[in-house]
């Protein structure tokens, strides 16, 4: 990611080019990552799955406690 550019979420996963190969892909479509090797959808499966979940679980932010 450049600076200054938020990640889009949810993320999900897509197929690679390799048979070894997962991409992550953020809601606008944009590849932004992915796991490689041995296991590599489970893997990338747990990674979209916990990030996506911290988005809605995560803590409120200073201004959200003001209001």
């Amino acid at each position: 990611m450049s600076a200054g550019k938020a990640l889009s979420l949810p993320l999900r996963t897509e197929d690679g080019e390799s048979a070894r190969t997962t991409i992550f892909i953020d809601a606008n479509g944009i590849a932004i990552g992915g796991c490689y090797g041995e296991h590599h959808r489970e893997h990338a499966d747990i990674i979209v799955a916990a990030v996506n979940a911290a988005r809605v679980v995560r803590a409120p932010s200073q201004r959200e406690k003001l209001n």
